[in-house]
């Protein structure tokens, strides 16, 4: 690298992208075969998301270098994000020729596979990629979704708790860890890996929900009605999170008659609320209203032994929604 270079280096370094783009240009625009100097405009403009010019340098630069598995790496990730799996497949096993330990290659020719829903291919690369790096968390974490996916619920969990060992703070494994723990029935698990999601991200709403239901499914209905007011101040119009606090008030067990009375009365008001809601059009999308009428449904309420008629005919009309729903 010549001086002019590592300046731009260091701009680049600094976030100064545009000035480290506009001093690569003038060692071009002098000497456009300095293989160092295309395979960096590459890099920069990969990180400017111009993929095309991405693209153009690295090729410039690997017709200089066509030994060199980085350029091979680079261009295939340009490909990768500019949507064209084939070429960046062909480059990523370019690369592996080049270099068969290349771990990171691995993996993204497993991201590749799940964006193709190639899924058992997909879970061969990522099992190749922890071959070669144990401690490629990322790989796991992927690994974890496919496996889940599968079925493979108790090998799904060993992948999410070394992803979450490795990076305390990624709460989408925590999240997806008290998915395949409540999947299994291990409810606790559960709820405290969405309280960890929950802990790293504040804002994260499907966590709140989700730890609602945990906690309904333990009987933990004043802390599930909690958990589902937080869901609904960060996302007011969500059906499947109305429909969750709604059911929240029907129980198992109640200590005394006034109890059941309270709950019905509770139950009923959310119901009539979420009907309206439902005719004044304020939920705006079916697939996901359709989706969580199918997820929670008011199995406590024949615990009661009263006549529940009257509420069945109003909680069986809000199935209309996928007709009411625009």
């Amino acid at each position: 690298m010549n001086e002019t270079l590592l300046s731009a280096y260091q701009y680049y370094q600094e976030g100064d992208l545009e000035r480290a783009e506009n001093i690569c240009k003038k060692i071009f625009e002098t000497n456009p075969n300095v293989p160092d100097v295309l395979f960096f405009l590459g890099i920069l403009y990969f990180d400017l998301a111009r993929y095309d010019l991405s693209i153009d340098y690295f090729k410039k630069a690997l017709l200089l270098g066509p030994t060199s598995s980085d350029i091979q790496y680079n261009l295939a990730n340009a490909y990768r994000k500019a949507g064209m799996f084939d070429e960046a497949v062909t480059h990523y096993l370019d690369a592996i020729q080049l270099n068969p330990d290349f771990c990171e290659v691995y993996h993204n020719l497993g991201i590749i596979m799940m964006e193709q829903k190639l899924f058992d291919e997909a879970i061969e690369y990522f099992q190749h990629a922890l071959g070669l790096n144990p401690d490629f968390y990322d790989s796991y974490f992927y690994l974890g979704i496919l496996l889940q996916a599968k079925g493979r619920i108790d090998e799904a969990i060993a992948c999410f708790k070394r992803t979450v060992q490795m990076n305390t703070a990624d709460y989408e494994a925590f999240y997806k860890l008290a998915i395949a723990f409540q999947e299994k029935g291990q409810l606790q698990e559960a709820a405290d890996c969405y309280k960890n999601a929950i802990r790293i991200n504040p804002g994260f709403v499907e966590a709140y929900k989700d730890i609602g239901i945990v906690l309904m499914e333990q009987g933990k209905n004043e802390e599930a009605i909690s958990a589902f007011n937080k869901a609904l101040d960060l996302e007011p119009n969500c059906f499947g999170t109305r429909l969750a606090k709604c059911m929240s008030h029907l129980r198992i067990i109640y200590p005394d008659q006034d109890s059941i009375n309270i709950s019905r009365k509770l139950y009923r008001e959310e119901l009539l609320k979420l009907k309206d809601d439902i005719s004044f059009g304020v939920f705006h999308s079916i697939e996901s209203a359709a989706e969580a009428v199918g997820t929670v449904h008011p199995f406590y309420l024949a615990y009661q032994g009263l006549n529940d008629c009257d509420l069945q005919t109003i909680y069986g009309n809000r199935g209309k929604i996928s007709r009411t729903i625009q």
